[in-house]
């Protein structure tokens, strides 16, 4: 089976921008690295559902990033009205494919007894390289959350070099809220460059604030604990770095 992929990559050279897919993609200045993804492929590896598809070239090769959301329904017994109820939930699936092949995979949902969601961050993925190793990191955020819980999001954000994946774990917070959220680096990041680090965080304090929760406080009260959870994010990435 031939490489669709490095035949569209040769095609793209001479016919740059002639090929175009309704793809989500965030990223800045990387016109002359990202390249359209070849409608013959489209089907099976970037169809229209995808929340995030981009193709792209570094050192190790071809890449295609891939990220969609996909809702399933299941059934349980709900003791108290004695009877069974359909439960809605998400589940999310992030691919990596180098040259044709399947490289890295992401996989996550969140079990609730109500409906609950795994949803991605809009906006929030991101194509670099902040070592200038001519390999490029792939970042991304996603919250976690059940319905019925009045609680704050877990948020996670994952950063992907090659093979290697970075994560850091915690909360959004509630816009209301004067509790810290929970915010945790994975010691994935030890071996990282810094510039990795300090990118994800701040992509992550970006990224704080629940937009769907109403809030009662004053712009100026939000700010000052925007201010307040960015400094002790900063705080806990200077004390795990050194």
């Amino acid at each position: 089976m031939g490489s669709h992929l490095d035949k569209y990559f040769k095609i793209s050279i001479i016919f740059l921008g002639a090929m175009f897919v309704n793809c989500k993609d965030s990223t800045k200045d990387l016109s002359k690295t990202t390249s359209k993804i070849n409608p013959q492929i489209q089907d099976t590896l970037c169809p229209k559902k995808h929340e995030v598809c981009v193709a792209f070239n570094d050192n190790e090769g071809n890449k295609l990033f891939t990220l969609f959301e996909k809702k399933t329904t299941s059934e349980i017994f709900d003791e108290i009205e004695e009877e069974i109820s359909n439960i809605e939930n998400t589940e999310l699936f992030v691919k990596l494919y180098k040259n044709d092949q399947l490289t890295v995979k992401v996989y996550d949902k969140i079990d609730c007894y109500t409906d609950g969601y795994v949803n991605y961050i809009k906006d929030s993925f991101s194509i670099t390289d902040l070592d200038k190793d001519g390999i490029k990191e792939t970042s991304f955020l996603y919250i976690l959350n059940c319905d019925a819980e009045p609680m704050p999001s877990k948020m996670k954000l994952i950063m992907i070099e090659g093979e290697q994946k970075y994560k850091i774990r915690g909360e959004q917070s509630f816009l209301n809220s004067s509790e810290i959220p929970k915010f945790s680096i994975d010691n994935s990041f030890k071996k990282a460059p810094v510039a990795f680090l300090d990118f994800s965080v701040k992509l992550w304090n970006q990224n704080i604030f629940d937009p769907t929760m109403k809030s009662s406080s004053t712009e100026q009260e939000r700010q000052t604990q925007l201010e307040m959870i960015i400094q002790k994010n900063i705080e806990t990435k200077n004390s795990f770095i050194e």
